[in-house]
């Protein structure tokens, strides 16, 4: 039966059983329509009872009233029975508001209100009230009035979220099967449903993960709306990642691969912005890569002990036994390689801030990580190391009691006093450390649970973190002020144990050499500079034939440029024999990937050496992210002068 020949079946029954006068408002209210549509609905039946003798009086001040013999309401309730359909098209008050929103999900430009009530058979009145009844039920303010069309409203991250909830209320969970039709199918074609199940069943496949029957259903209605809005060219505007939680990207690759599913099964391209939308909902719904025991490689198990080794022993942390580690490792690194072998590149929404904030930590992942390049033959680019990097950071600070501290500089009057309050601020700080900047407004939308302490240039309402305040220039007083509430926090953390500077500075003098050391040279550009200090190292024998290639390999796979002016370039370990750094300040800066440059660091770190590395880096990083020392050296015009300065500012040896 169709939707308006069902509800009239509904108000001639209602007519049938009355024996009084009854008024519109009594048969709206349980029929859950405007008495306008009741009005309609009225007329349309008495227009089809006059073959019958059947017709429904008015009364005024009574209201209405079915007017005719008993046998002659039966036959005309039978022919009313007869206009029906299959049962699956009758649709309740509520079928019809799921209806009205799952039509609008699909509208690019919105619905005409004719095309609406024309659609279910209702008047005005009636949708307006399906209209109020979802917004206020659901808190779903988005829909508006625009001449005449109704349309969704929000930006689309809102858009989906409440769309998703709604449906996730009004078609409970236990009736989703993924191999038998539901209610679903009542208000989505096939292909919509197809794409949800597939998208679950996709992401179960990659991720492996077993996880629970609410987030199971939670994702099936997220992919729901959410292929429906991609192919109906809805895409989110805005980034979702969370810069303070970079545990979401566990299963950024995830989402990545989905891209490529998408575009093969059902011809779709997402957006970088759709890609984080897919990543968030995965976080938030329990799924994570998980190591499938039958496909467990005995040479990638070995390669990763070898990792957690190496790198346990550069920070002096033993996670050689960190079962959770080794088991996301394992899970990661052969789909990584297969990535690689075939030129796949997923980039990292948040590789600059991963950089900026841990790149102490990055570049000894680069060292450490040789030996996995040499056994696969393969070439890691920065977005790799970058995911990799995740899980080195969330196993340090969770499970090894190795504390990063967080940071927040505040700082209101503008981006350029912000930068020079952050350079000098980060200067101090130890490189293991977070520094991040906030204005005010931002400061309020950040949580503060792991946050350490706030140095802020303004008054701030805060009681949950210490604040220290500063001026915007940042004095002597100010910088004590900074290291005194460094050296108050928690001690119930252990840093991560420095080498002695001892063991350090007994090797200077092998690790620079005055052959290496260049003052004011000119450039045109990175590569004539590049194969100049190549050709430097070739010449004196301290590296095999492949470390040019290994420098090129490096630069091609992401930016050693840093935000301060400096490049650091450097080559896998095992292409050199003895390690030698180069120091080279320029006339004029020249480009290296994102930045001009006017200081180039060569590192060529030996496998011999790499006990020694995690400080010599430390050491380069931390001045290279200083913008005076940078600035000091640059202005230096003799390469006696350079070299002293390289020994007094890099590893402060008279100090």
């Amino acid at each position: 039966m169709n939707k308006k020949s069902f509800r009239q079946c509904q108000l001639f029954k209602l007519l049938s059983s009355e024996k009084e006068y009854r008024s519109s408002r009594y048969f709206s209210e349980i029929l859950a329509v405007s008495t306008k549509t009741v009005y309609n609905d009225m007329n349309k039946l008495n227009e089809a009872m006059k073959e019958f003798d059947l017709f429904i009086e008015k009364k005024p001040s009574s209201g209405f009233l079915l007017i005719g013999e008993a046998k002659k309401r039966k036959l005309f309730e039978q022919y009313l029975l007869s206009l029906q359909e299959e049962k699956t098209d009758y649709f309740t008050t509520e079928d019809r508001q799921i209806d009205i929103v799952c039509n609008l999900l699909r509208s690019k430009k919105g619905i005409l209100q004719e095309e609406l009530e024309e659609k279910y058979y209702i008047s005005d009145s009636t949708l307006r009230l399906d209209l109020e009844q979802i917004r206020g039920d659901h808190s779903m303010q988005f829909f508006s009035r625009n001449r005449g069309r109704i349309c969704l409203k929000g930006d689309e991250a809102s858009v989906q979220y409440l769309v998703k909830n709604y449906l996730m209320e009004k078609i409970p969970w236990s009736v989703i099967d993924l191999e038998q039709k539901s209610k679903v199918s009542r208000f989505f074609t096939e292909e919509e449903v197809s794409f949800a199940k597939e998208s679950l069943k996709q992401v179960l496949i990659l991720s492996n993960a077993v996880t629970s029957d609410y987030y199971m259903n939670s994702l099936f209605f997220f992919f729901l709306v959410f292929g429906i809005r991609v192919n109906h060219e809805f895409h989110y505007c805005h980034d979702v990642m969370s810069k303070e939680d970079l545990s979401m990207l566990e299963t950024y690759f995830i989402s990545y691969e989905l891209t490529s599913f998408y575009r093969e099964q059902f011809q779709l391209e997402l957006t970088k912005k759709d890609i984080q939308a897919i990543n968030e909902q995965l976080y938030a719904n329990g799924i994570y890569l998980t190591l499938d025991p039958e496909t467990i490689d005995p040479a990638t198990e070995k390669t990763v002990d070898n990792i957690l080794r190496n790198l346990g022993n550069l920070l002096k942390v033993d996670i050689s036994d960190d079962v959770e580690l080794k088991r996301s490792l394992m899970a990661h690194i052969p789909p990584m390689v297969f990535r690689l072998k075939r030129n796949m590149r997923i980039e990292n929404p948040l590789l600059g801030e991963i950089k900026k904030q841990y790149l102490l930590l990055f570049s000894l992942l680069w060292y450490v990580l040789s030996d996995l390049e040499e056994q696969y033959d393969i070439r890691l680019n920065d977005d790799e190391i970058s995911f990799l990097l995740i899980y080195f950071q969330v196993s340090l600070e969770k499970r090894h009691g190795v504390y990063f501290k967080n940071i927040v500089i505040v700082c209101p009057r503008g981006l350029s006093t912000s930068e020079l309050l952050y350079t000098k601020v980060r200067g101090m700080i130890p490189m293991r450390d977070r520094v991040l900047t906030r204005t005010v407004e931002e400061l309020h939308d950040l949580s503060l649970d792991d946050i350490d302490f706030i140095i802020s240039t303004v008054y701030l309402e805060v009681e949950e973190v210490p604040v220290v305040y500063v001026s915007p220039l940042l004095t002597g007083a100010d910088a004590i002020k900074i290291m005194d509430e460094y050296a108050n926090q928690d001690n119930q953390y252990k840093s991560i144990a420095l080498t002695s500077k001892s063991t350090i500075y007994k090797n200077i003098d092998t690790f620079i050499d005055e052959k290496y050391i260049f003052c004011k040279k000119n450039f045109s550009n990175k590569r004539e500079c590049l194969d100049f200090l190549i050709e430097i190292y070739e010449k004196e024998g301290t590296v095999s034939e492949k470390f040019r290639q290994s420098v090129y390999d490096r630069e091609a796979m992401g930016d050693t440029s840093i935000y301060t002016g400096v490049g650091i370039p450097h080559a896998a370990p095992e292409t050199i024999q003895h390690t030698k750094i180069s120091f080279v300040t320029l006339e004029k800066p020249i480009q290296w990937g994102a930045n001009e440059v006017s200081f180039i660091v060569l590192l060529a770190i030996s496998n011999k050496d790499v006990d020694l590395a995690r400080e010599i880096i430390k050491k380069i990083f931390s001045m290279a992210e200083d913008k005076t020392v940078v600035e000091r050296i640059n202005r230096i015009e003799t390469k006696i002068q350079l070299i002293s300065a390289i020994r007094n500012e890099v590893f402060e040896q008279n100090r």
